[in-house]
């Protein structure tokens, strides 16, 4: 009663990180399941050996994390752990224009510092979301500053979408 959709021969997954409701549509089996969830969820395979768990939330957004494998020896634990920020990763998980804005941010800011000044104050509270979830930026909750991960304060990550 609830299988998989049958696509035609060859036809490729929808990319998870990117387009997710596209995904969790094509392995969902009958779309009564999937309409009548809050929350859905999936995992695949990205690039390497790397995992991308991602998702939807009902009228909430929901930010991508990119994991790998760890401890595959039997005398240790396995599992996974969040995989460094790259650019790489960042494009692929930013949208075009979320990655335009991300470069536009110094390598440290305060949110008052760039809200509406160089980038929309809702754009921005949803980009530092998407990039703290995928581990790019940190932040230091008793100054208030934001800063992105493995980039010292001369210079950002960044570059252009490619």
């Amino acid at each position: 009663m609830f299988n998989m959709r049958k696509g035609k021969l060859g036809d490729k997954l929808p990319d998870l990180l990117s387009n997710p409701r596209a995904f969790l549509q094509e392995v969902c089996g009958s779309l009564d399941i999937l309409n009548r969830s809050d929350v859905r969820l999936g995992m695949n395979e990205y690039q390497d050996d790397l995992r991308v768990v991602n998702g939807i939330r009902r009228g909430e957004d929901f930010h991508p994390i990119l994991i790998r494998p760890v401890g595959d020896s039997p005398d240790k634990l396995a599992g996974f752990e969040l995989v460094p920020p790259d650019d790489t990763g960042l494009v692929s998980a930013f949208t075009g224009k979320q990655w335009n804005q991300w470069n536009s941010l110094p390598p440290e800011f305060s949110f008052e510092e760039v809200a509406d000044k160089t980038v929309p104050r809702s754009s921005l509270h949803r980009l530092i979301k998407r990039a703290k979830s995928l581990g790019a930026l940190s932040h230091d909750e008793k100054s208030g500053v934001f800063r992105k991960v493995g980039a010292t304060v001369d210079e950002g990550l960044g570059g252009t979408r490619r």
